[in-house]
C-alpha cells in the first residue's frame, strides 16, 4: 500500500466522523515494511495491537486524531523529502505525543472513576457523619 494514499484516506475518514484505526496501523505498517527490518514489523504489530486496545478503552476525542494526522502528515513530508533524519525525529516525536495523550486519558479517566466510586458510598475506614446519611434516607 502507498503511505500517502492511506494517509489521504485517514483523513477523509476521520472528517466523516468513522473510525480510522484500520488506516492508522496501515500507516504503520507500510512505514514498518519500508524499513526493510522485519523485527520492526514484528515489534509494529503488538505496539498496534497495544494502541488498539488503549484507544478502544480510552476513546480519545477529535483533538487526539487531529494530532496523529498532523504527525502522519510531518513523518510523510520527511519521507517525501528524502530526509531520514528529519523522519526519524518526527516518529520519535509522534510516539511520544501518543504516549503522553494516552496517558493524560487515562489519568483523567482514572480520576473520574474514583470520583463516581466516591459518591456510591464512604471509602474504607472512613468515618461517617450520621447528617449526611439522613439526607439519602
Amino acid at each position: 500500500g502507498d503511505l500517502a494514499a492511506v494517509h489521504a484516506s485517514c483523513a477523509r475518514a476521520a472528517e466523516r466522523g468513522e473510525t480510522t484505526r484500520r488506516q492508522e496501523i496501515d500507516f504503520h505498517r507500510i512505514l514498518a515494511r519500508a524499513s526493510g527490518n522485519p523485527v520492526l514489523v514484528l515489534i509494529l504489530d503488538f505496539v498496534n495491537s497495544l494502541l488498539s486496545d488503549s484507544k478502544s478503552h480510552l476513546q480519545p476525542d477529535r483533538s487526539f486524531l487531529d494530532q496523529v494526522l498532523d504527525a502522519h502528515e510531518r513523518i510523510l513530508e520527511a519521507i517525501r523529502a528524502r530526509d531520514p533524519e528529519l523522519a526519524a525525529t518526527e516518529m520519535f516525536r509522534h510516539v511520544c505525543e501518543v504516549e503522553s495523550s494516552l496517558e493524560t486519558l487515562r489519568r483523567e479517566k482514572d480520576e473520574i472513576a474514583s470520583l463516581t466510586i466516591g459518591r456510591n458510598g464512604p471509602a474504607a475506614g472512613e468515618r461517617v457523619n450520621p447528617l449526611d446519611l439522613k439526607e439519602n434516607l
